[in-house]
């Protein structure tokens, strides 16, 4: 599913560039110069998403196994500053997100023999009370390979913190998961015919570093990004977008105890935002 995200963005992508090569960039995104050949754009976006978690549902004794969750949804800002000279780019965002509530498990709370739906003697189970919350950022370099397509190299760095709740609600233990490292990515877009309409995407992928809070050992994840949508431009500094916009984050966890297991950290959901060029 993941892979056909992809390939479906880098065909709309090619798709786009053939029959847009002749639109300047301001047919995308930069309507309005600083200078010549200088844009600046804010944007503001909201994703309304749901988020797919992994924890591990045993203590990483005895044969550990990684359990996935899927929140309710939340919208989440995000906040984008781009500057263009010539056919450079320089481009970032940060998103904070509010908590997200995720469905109560049961699990048991000491170590042991996997549990069966009748519990062995000794094992007790509890009912948990999972919410996070996540803030991200990036940072990227970009150079227009064609008017309306641009590939980039950055930096993405996400931080995701957990609370584990008392049944009244109030948090009861934090812990945290930090990810960050290089990414590359592709953006592009164009014109829909003489229409004030035009279609964007971009794609990104990298290897990150992740780490535990209180574990000196890493574990590498990959990170995907793909974003698709239709921006409206009523007026010359002004457009509006509407899209779709899943991310992932696959973690190999490194602890004997999971024998290699990837932990699954899925995003997705419809985003909406705005665009102002100066």
């Amino acid at each position: 599913m993941r892979k056909a995200y992809s390939t479906i963005l880098l065909l709309l992508l090619a798709l786009v560039t053939g029959f847009a090569n002749t639109a300047s960039a301001a047919d995308t995104e930069e309507t309005t110069k600083l200078g010549s050949d200088v844009y600046f754009t804010l944007g503001y976006k909201t994703w309304i998403n749901t988020w797919q978690t992994a924890l591990n549902s045993y203590p990483p004794k005895g044969g550990a196994n990684i359990m996935t969750m899927t929140s309710q949804s939340v919208a989440a800002p995000i906040f984008s500053a781009s500057l263009k000279v010539s056919n450079f780019l320089i481009a970032g965002s940060f998103m904070k997100t509010p908590d997200y509530t995720f469905p109560d498990n049961e699990d048991v709370l000491v170590t042991g023999p996997t549990p069966t739906t009748v519990p062995p003697p000794g094992l007790v189970f509890y009912t948990f009370k999972t919410s996070a919350s996540r803030k991200e950022n990036d940072i990227n370099l970009g150079y227009y390979i064609s008017p309306s397509m641009a590939v980039t190299i950055g930096i993405k760095n996400v931080k995701q913190t957990y609370n584990d709740l008392n049944a009244d609600g109030s948090i009861f233990s934090t812990s945290w998961t930090k990810y960050s490292g290089p990414i590359v990515g592709i953006t592009g877009g164009g014109r829909l015919g003489e229409s004030d309409f035009a279609f964007y995407g971009n794609l990104s992928y990298g290897i990150l570093k992740g780490e535990f809070e209180g574990d000196p050992e890493t574990f590498n994840a990959n990170y995907s990004s793909t974003e698709l949508g239709i921006a409206y431009r009523p007026i010359s500094f002004l457009s509006f977008l509407a899209g779709y916009k899943y991310q992932t984050i696959d973690s190999k966890l490194t602890d004997p105890a999971f024998k290699n297991q990837v932990a699954l950290d899925v995003t997705k959901g419809f985003i909406l935002g705005a665009n102002l060029t100066f």
